[in-house]
């Protein structure tokens, strides 16, 4: 349900840092999500198969999580940026409404069909 709620909020930020300029932090904090889900992967925290990993998927969760510091630390230093300028206007109240509808909707599904109820 997390990496469900990640990839799809990821979806949402990066389309409000684009288009409105704002979001900056919420873009960091979405960096430290996926660093802390592949990082507790690699770690082998969460359920392993009985086959091990393969090199190029823990070769793709390290770059991941590259990507997820780069994501941290771009985003903070755009958002000081951008608190030193005027504020952009953000989306309209029903679509990130809509959004965010769609979005729950999506996450309810796939946890109940991981589930099987």
């Amino acid at each position: 349900m997390f990496l469900t709620v990640l990839g799809l909020g990821s979806l949402v930020i990066a389309y409000t840092v684009t288009k409105a300029g704002r979001g900056y932090r919420w873009s960091a904090l979405a960096g430290l999500g996926f660093i802390g889900v592949y990082l507790l992967d690699l770690c082998r925290i969460f359920p392993v198969p009985p086959n091990p990993m393969s090199t190029l998927l823990a070769t793709l969760e390290w770059v991941g999580t590259a990507l997820g510091g780069a994501l941290v630390i771009i985003s903070l230093v755009l958002s000081q940026r951008a608190a030193a300028t005027s504020a952009a206007p953000s989306l309209p109240k029903p679509v990130m409404f809509g959004l965010g509808l769609v979005a729950l909707i999506i996450v309810a599904f796939a946890t109940k069909s991981a589930m099987g109820i």
